[in-house]
């Protein structure tokens, strides 16, 4: 048997009150100036306001007016409008619980016509959890970011101490020169033994020395005014050109042949050249303490070679004929703190891997070499 009008009605109403009832909002019924006529068992849970102390009381004890508005204004001026458009607003306000705390709210304002009566509904979504996630992830969005920011201090602090240590070492060898000299000449003076040629000789070689000292100096200058340019164009042959001033004693010493294979015609990329530059300088010097660990007694030498892979990609190697890298310690050289040197820190590997992936490439060890030791970077060919 059908049910009857009156027994549809009710089945509907019951309905629709399990689910006002049941709502996870704040669902609250007023009259035209604002008068709380109805609230849902959710309107406590948010608030803590009991449905007796609300009902009769103006929403403002929910949602205070901001300074300058008040919502029963807005009430006012829909009706006044005598639109029939049923959401008046919707929008984030601060609502107020029953201690006073303040409760992150969006307000969705509805008209309804009840026996030719207009009464509205708010409904109010608690935003409270969400505006919490969005501040743990603001939270830790700065924290990642302090964190890049103290690490990229770390990189160039790192950075900073491995270009003056090689500085240090590279003007140690013509100042040592320098001072060995002197010494003889003061001894050769001092015992009469004066020979004008052998004098000669040896403050031609105190001025060569001090002229590669100051080229050193002049080099290092150049590296630090650059790096406060930011990222330019730069031809990279250029850039791999000006790398070996700064370790020449250093291979002279060694008795290591250093080779420049650049390609002609490279389009310039656009880096931070100061940082390149280290990377080259430490992939030389790497090289470099290879070689002197070396025992053999053959000629050792390295190859720097610059080549385009394509039109997007550039390519620049080291590579070198010493004792090569175990493929043991081919799965861990890139790992901080890693290394085989006595003294090492092992971090220039990471740093510079680091340094390359900052500019868009890579940065490998060619564990397909077996002469010795390439590792070998790529950057990409763009403009500014």
């Amino acid at each position: 048997m059908p049910a009857s009008p009156d027994d549809a009605a009710l089945q509907q109403a019951a309905r629709c009150k399990a689910i006002v009832d049941n709502a996870v909002e704040a669902i609250i019924t007023m009259d035209e100036n604002g008068i709380v006529t109805h609230v849902n068992p959710a309107t406590t849970a948010i608030f803590g306001y009991p449905p007796g102390e609300l009902i009769g009381s103006s929403i403002a004890l929910l949602i205070p007016a901001p300074p300058g508005e008040e919502l029963e204004h807005s009430i006012q001026s829909y009706l006044e409008t005598g639109t029939d458009t049923p959401v008046i607003s919707r929008r984030e306000l601060s609502g107020r619980s029953t201690d006073g705390a303040r409760i992150a709210v969006e307000l969705t304002l509805v008209a309804i016509r009840v026996d030719g009566t207009r009464e509205f509904t708010a409904i109010l979504r608690d935003l409270s959890e969400r505006k919490l996630a969005e501040d743990l992830i603001r939270q830790r969005d700065q924290q990642t970011l302090r964190t890049r920011e103290h690490l990229a201090r770390l990189d160039r602090l790192y950075i900073s101490a491995e270009m003056s240590t090689g500085i240090a070492h590279e003007l140690n060898q013509p100042l040592t020169t320098i001072a060995l000299y002197a010494q003889a000449c003061r001894r050769l003076i001092e015992n009469g033994a004066g020979d004008p040629a052998v004098e000669l000789q040896a403050l031609d070689r105190i001025e060569k020395s001090a002229r590669q000292a100051g080229e050193i100096i002049r080099e290092f200058r150049g590296l630090v005014s650059r790096h406060k340019a930011g990222h330019e164009q730069v031809d990279i042959n250029r850039l791999i050109e000006n790398c070996p001033t700064l370790i020449e004693h250093d291979l002279l010493s060694r008795n290591i042949s250093l080779k420049l294979e650049l390609a002609p015609n490279l389009p310039s990329v656009h880096v931070i050249q100061v940082q390149i530059q280290q990377v080259v300088l430490y992939l030389l010097r790497n090289a470099s303490d290879a070689l002197a660990s070396e025992t053999g007694t053959g000629p050792k030498w390295i190859v720097i070679r610059s080549e385009r892979l394509s039109d997007l990609w550039l390519r620049v190697a080291v590579r070198d004929n010493g004792p090569g890298i175990s493929n043991a310690l081919a799965a861990r050289i890139f790992q901080p703190f890693f290394t085989t040197k006595k003294n090492g820190m092992g971090m220039g590997l990471a740093i510079s891997q680091t340094i390359i992936g900052d500019h868009g490439g890579e940065l490998r060890l060619n564990e397909d070499y077996r002469a010795g030791a390439e590792f070998y970077f790529t950057l990409p060919i763009r403009t500014a």
